[in-house]
């Protein structure tokens, strides 16, 4: 049975002094547009907040004041609107807000108004897990550097030409450090189709992270071995890795186990004064106890992916 994922590829770039330069220089751009649209977002905001503040001291509940209060908080289409009527052109000698529009990226504005209803939906309590900060600004220095680029699939602007060269759209062909020769077969055998690439920098290295949607063949049954083994339920928890409906023979214990291990190994590296302290730290000390630990948690995944393979359709 054939199935679609997504699928990211890192690639490590090595562009040229002249290439790196304009990279720098459209981080900064899509960093200037998250910017942008952040700011009329939080405009906004104040804006309601303002209209709520009026209402409750003309004496109305606060509760039925923010139910009252309605400001439009602008996404993309009315962000880029704007953007559009404020903009100038470095190619034409027109100053304004933005001169660089045509390097613009359409993805800062997306990533603003995902950063939003993040925190939108973690605020009033329909999004799960951790909370979700009120938005930021992103600064030079403090925000990674990195930007996104998407194409028409049916016209492809990003590819590899070679196994060694990566062709982003409006930018050009960039050296790869590395070899892109996996990506660049399953694209040439249709079983990965590009969808967007993400550039980034860590420290010295420019990096491409390239998604893909792949197609795998999947078996529609599972085959006499794992059907042999049967199945079992697993339950990831916080206080266990992993909770089996099954006993399996495996300690589900790899991450309390390196907890205690670097507490013990930092308990024993502060040692109290003096030759007997500091002995009796070095025989409190575990000897590779966090290599112990990785080991056992890879012990643990390789045996719920065994277990796991009958589930799988």
């Amino acid at each position: 049975m054939k199935t679609e994922v997504l699928r990211a590829y890192r690639l490590t770039l090595a562009p040229s002094p002249a290439q790196e330069h304009k990279l720098l220089r459209w981080c900064g751009n899509a960093r200037l547009a998250f910017n942008y649209a952040l700011a009329a977002k939080k405009a906004a905001h104040v804006q309601w907040r303002a209209k709520v503040d009026e209402l409750v001291a003309g004496g109305t509940p606060e509760a039925q004041a923010r139910k009252q209060t309605k400001v439009p908080i602008p996404s993309k289409p009315t962000v880029h609107e704007v953007f559009n009527a404020e903009r100038s052109d470095t190619r034409e000698d027109v100053e304004g807000v933005c001169p660089w529009w045509h390097e613009i990226f359409q993805s800062a504005f997306i990533d603003a108004d995902r950063a939003w209803k993040n925190w939108l939906e973690s605020f009033t309590g329909k999004r799960a897990g951790r909370r979700v900060g009120y938005p930021r600004f992103k600064k030079r220095g403090r925000a990674r550097d990195s930007f996104r680029l998407h194409h028409d699939v049916k016209k492809p602007g990003i590819r590899l030409t070679t196994h060694r060269r990566l062709r982003l759209a409006s930018f050009g062909e960039v050296r790869l450090h590395d070899s892109g020769k996996r990506l660049f077969r399953q694209v040439a055998r249709d079983e990965a189709v590009v969808q967007s690439v993400t550039v980034s920098r860590g420290e010295h290295r420019w990096y491409a992270s390239v998604l893909c949607k792949v197609t795998l063949d999947v078996p529609d049954r599972a085959s006499r071995a794992q059907a042999e083994r049967g199945k079992v339920g697993v339950d990831i928890g916080v206080k266990v890795l992993a909770a089996l409906s099954q006993p399996l023979g495996v300690w589900a214990g790899g991450r309390r186990r390196g907890r205690d291990a670097d507490r013990q190994s930092a308990a024993a590296a502060r040692g109290s004064p003096g030759r007997s302290g500091r002995c009796r730290g070095r025989r409190r000390a575990p000897c590779g106890g966090r290599r112990r630990a990785v080991a056992s948690a890879g012990c643990i995944t390789r045996s719920l992916f065994v277990a796991m393979r009958p589930c799988i359709r």
